[in-house]
């Protein structure tokens, strides 16, 4: 690494460390078991399904799949569209800015997803993922900034536009261009949403802390740990003494287990219905552990938490895991 680069990582860290609360001398963190390794956050990576779960808490798109089934805005302040469906018009809300004191405007809006068109028009398999063929099909973006609007142009009628392209993450692109190849690992990423990196050890997991947003709205936990835990063995362990609350990706026989543990709760995976959007889900590892047997198979259709948890209706419809209240034992057993 050179000496450019480490300087500016060292700075994002310390902007976070001054930004973000500490956390609560209890530690109340809400607990989330991963079966792999991140060494990267991908803001695109939304059919990786950790990486998916992890920015569908953490950032926020244009808009966001919705209980009820269909979107509602997240950032956006207003959405309307052409009798088509080739056009879409979208509001921004004024004076915005990312964590680390970037603009959000109209103009910055635009330049994400020419980024990302960019990304998509340079995927060989875009027709396999949704999201990646909506992207690629923009055949312009405008930017009004006294209208606070962006304007998508189609090259054909596309019903699904806000599902697919409007949920994606706002990422700060000047960050990326600060750190380059470095953008994505270590606390190098940052979005417009709830929660920021505040430390990525790949052999350990990401932890994410509070960071405010517009009108004061906060996550329910100050911090959520991505946990990297290496050994199935010691997964139901750990759920059953407090120490995970939440698995999103458990095994054949980790389910088994908690269908007759009077602490856990088996439910269906809110994975589900964002495949609608990532289409085929693509697991960096399909087992958890080293064994490649079918005890240990990971499985997307269902998840295990702890019964003291509380889902949100945000939770269950899109793995929007901010709302939810950490199960708080004492700090000896986390």
């Amino acid at each position: 690494m050179n000496s450019r680069v480490g300087c500016l990582i060292t700075a994002i860290a310390s902007l976070f460390a001054i930004a973000l609360p500490a956390a609560a001398a209890d530690d109340g963190s809400l607990v989330v078991a991963i079966p792999y390794e991140l060494t990267h956050v991908d803001p695109l990576a939304v059919n990786e399904p950790v990486q998916r779960i992890l920015l569908e808490t953490a950032a926020l798109g244009l808009t966001a799949l919705a209980p009820t089934g269909g979107v509602e805005p997240a950032f956006a302040t207003s959405v309307s569209r052409s009798a088509s469906a080739a056009e879409w018009r979208i509001g921004i809300p004024a004076d915005q800015t990312f964590a680390s004191g970037n603009p959000l405007g109209p103009t910055d809006v635009a330049r994400i997803f020419e980024a990302y068109r960019t990304v998509a028009r340079g995927f060989a398999f875009r027709d396999e993922v949704p999201f990646m063929k909506s992207l690629a099909a923009i055949s312009a973006i405008q930017a009004t900034e006294e209208q606070s609007e962006i304007v998508f142009t189609l090259e054909a009628a596309d019903p699904h536009f806000l599902k697919t392209v409007g949920t994606l993450p706002l990422t700060d692109l000047r960050l990326r261009d600060l750190f380059g190849r470095q953008f994505g690992s270590g606390t190098a990423v940052a979005w417009y949403g709830p929660l920021q990196i505040t430390e990525h050890r790949p052999n350990r997991g990401i932890t994410l802390h509070a960071a405010p947003l517009a009108g004061g709205k906060r996550p329910a936990a100050s911090k959520i740990v991505f946990q990297f835990i290496p050994k199935p063995s010691d997964l139901l362990r750990r759920l059953q003494y407090g120490q995970v609350d939440i698995v999103p990706l458990p095994t054949t026989a980790l389910l088994e287990h908690a269908a007759e543990d009077p602490v856990l709760l088996v439910e269906p995976s809110p994975l589900l219905r964002l495949a609608e959007t990532s289409g085929p889900w693509r697991l960096l590892k399909h087992h958890w552990g080293r064994e490649s047997t079918s005890v240990n198979e990971l499985q997307t259709d269902r998840i295990i938490v702890r019964k003291s948890i509380k889902l949100t209706p945000a939770a269950r419809t899109r793995f929007d895991l901010s709302g939810v209240l950490p199960d708080v034992v004492p700090s000896a057993s986390r």
